[in-house]
């Protein structure tokens, strides 16, 4: 659908719509009676780090779902369409819905911004107590940023349970390494040739 400034003024379109969903209540399928060629999700809070934890459908709730987070658009013709969510405490997501005449490069950059601001961050240490044994820690859902540090001894860690022993990273005593630009829930597998060792760990989120 294309829209000149004339048609805006004089029909008084209606270019968008901004739908805010309630995710405290699971859905399957739920049908949304509105009409448009874009799907912008421009807020979301607490919506989980499981990929289908919300998902949308177009058109005929037999065609494949998409997993809908924060700063994703969608671009498709649609006249209607269908949310599933599990059920999550104090969780909701905000779209914009409407027709392509929003600037979706704008839209984009401004949810990359807001997608790269954390507001928490959390301090583990991973005690490896026992040499050649594997541990692991947990990593908040939709972690955007974390640093890990070894302490007392090197360092062999990785995201795959096993993994340390096999195929894995490693960092010197007092090595860090970084990761940024960040959307994951995950945990992270090390182990050391010393006993005693820890792996220090920042996340942001």
């Amino acid at each position: 659908m294309k829209l000149n400034f004339d048609e805006l003024k004089q029909e008084r379109i209606k270019t968008y719509y901004t739908l805010s969903i309630d995710l405290t209540t699971a859905r399957n399928l739920e049908r949304f009676d509105l009409s448009g060629n874009f799907i912008f999700v421009y807020e979301e809070y607490d919506c989980g780090s499981t990929f289908f934890d919300v998902a949308i459908v177009f058109n005929e709730s037999t065609n494949d779902p998409i997993p809908l987070f924060k700063g994703r658009r969608i671009k498709t013709p649609f006249y209607r369409f269908f949310i599933s969510n599990m059920a999550r405490a104090a969780a909701s997501i905000k779209l914009l819905v409407g027709v392509d005449s929003l600037n979706f490069d704008a839209l984009d950059f401004l949810a990359q911004d807001r997608i790269r601001i954390s507001t928490v961050g959390i301090i583990y240490n991973l005690v490896l107590t026992t040499a050649s044994t594997e541990y692991s820690q947990a990593l908040p859902g939709l972690t955007k940023k974390f640093t890990i540090r070894a302490r007392g001894g090197d360092v062999k860690w990785c995201f795959t349970p096993g993994g340390s022993a096999t195929l894995f990273s490693t960092l010197k005593d007092g090595e860090k390494y970084q990761e940024d630009l960040l959307r994951l829930g995950t945990v992270i597998y090390a182990q050391s040739t010393t006993d005693l060792a820890v792996l220090e760990i920042i996340a942001y989120y």
